[in-house]
C-alpha cells in the first residue's frame, strides 16, 4: 500500500486544534483576568447617593417642551 508522505515526515496532529486549544486558553485567562479586574475596582468605588435632586415631569399632548439650564 502507497504512502502520501515520504519516510522522514511522521505522523501527528494537525495545528489547528493545538491553535484552537491554546486561543481558547488564552481568551478564558483574559476574561477571568477582566473580570477579576472589575470586581476590584467596583468594591472600591462608593455608590452611595450624596445628594439629591428633583425632576419635575410634564406629560401630556398640551405640554410644550422647555428646556433650561
Amino acid at each position: 500500500m502507497g504512502r502520501h508522505a515520504d519516510e522522514q515526515r511522521r505522523r501527528g496532529v494537525a495545528a489547528w486544534p493545538i491553535v484552537t486549544g491554546v486561543s481558547v486558553v488564552v481568551i478564558g485567562g483574559l476574561l477571568i483576568a477582566y473580570f477579576i479586574f472589575l470586581s476590584k475596582d467596583a468594591a472600591s468605588t462608593d455608590t452611595s447617593c450624596t445628594s439629591s435632586r428633583t425632576v419635575e415631569v410634564i406629560a401630556g399632548l398640551e405640554a410644550a417642551p422647555v428646556v433650561t439650564e
